[in-house]
């Protein structure tokens, strides 16, 4: 799925998986960003070029247990 925006070079392309979770954000121009769930259709990583953000769960509960941020 692709949006292009009202100004020059802000179109976005859009990817999903089979299930229909988003997995990807592809900007025009600047840093693509994916996405990963667990089984449970739980978002696991969020992955913006070296830097990765990941999500942890206990058990089958929902709530976010801990997430780990690219060091800076």
């Amino acid at each position: 799925h692709t949006v292009d925006g009202p100004w020059d070079n802000d179109t976005l392309t859009y990817t999903y998986d089979r299930l229909g979770r988003m997995t990807g954000i592809s900007p025009q121009t600047g840093q693509a960003h994916s996405y990963t769930y667990d089984d449970l259709n739980r978002l696991t990583t969020i992955e913006t070029g070296p830097r990765s953000f990941n999500y942890a769960y206990t058990n089958a509960d929902p709530r976010v247990q801990s997430l780990t941020r690219p060091q800076t």
